[in-house]
């Protein structure tokens, strides 16, 4: 398939099982190689990840459900406890952290842009993330991004003894295909681009 042919096909899948056609040594290699070839401002390097699978997986989100079930009053939580358990039945979830001890380098040697390298660093997350993202539309499998940090984020530090300058952004479930919700809505490109010639 061309390029434009996997962006259409990579977007939010939620039903997800973990019954992938690949060894997880296949998934963990190709997914180091996604992070080492994509790119970042001033080669910074300060998107850092932690790829758990298979009963990992499932412990995180148990521990996002504890969490949550200490926020959610009983009566709402129902719902809240189904999405969860959707997501457990997933491959896996990659922990996308910035190592703020890399920006912070770069701010005090580059004092001239200083106020740009979190800014940089964010760019380099995107990037990650969305080649994260189609590099699983490629394998024929579905993702989606959570954002359940900061309020897992000690719990999550502890288990897997997280180092203190990793800042959590986000988590992707990824995973076998089980079903696909309609497409979203696309604003066309026209009322979001303009050329000049």
């Amino acid at each position: 398939m061309n390029y434009i042919e996997l962006l259409k096909k990579r977007r939010s899948v939620y039903k997800l099982s973990n019954d992938i056609p690949y060894k997880d040594e296949e998934i963990e290699k190709i997914i180091a190689e996604v992070l080492v070839e994509s790119p970042t401002g001033y080669n910074m390097q300060s998107s850092k990840i932690i790829v758990l699978m298979n009963e990992e997986h499932r412990k995180l989100w148990d521990i996002v459900k504890d969490v949550l079930r200490a926020i959610v009053k009983p009566e709402h939580f129902q719902p809240t406890e189904d999405k969860i358990e959707m997501f457990k039945q997933a491959k896996g979830t990659i922990l996308f952290y910035e190592d703020e001890s890399i920006v912070e380098k770069y701010m005090n040697n580059i004092p001239l842009y200083k106020d740009n390298f979190p800014i940089f660093a964010s760019h380099g997350m995107g990037i990650l993330q969305g080649n994260m993202w189609n590099m699983f539309a490629s394998l024929n499998l579905g993702a989606h991004l959570q954002h359940y940090n900061p309020i897992i984020d000690e719990r999550v530090r502890k288990e897997w003894n997280v180092p203190l300058n990793y800042h959590l952004t986000a988590q992707m479930v990824f995973g076998k295909i089980e079903s696909i919700d309609e497409p979203k809505e696309k604003i066309p490109a026209s009322e979001r681009m303009k050329t000049f010639k």
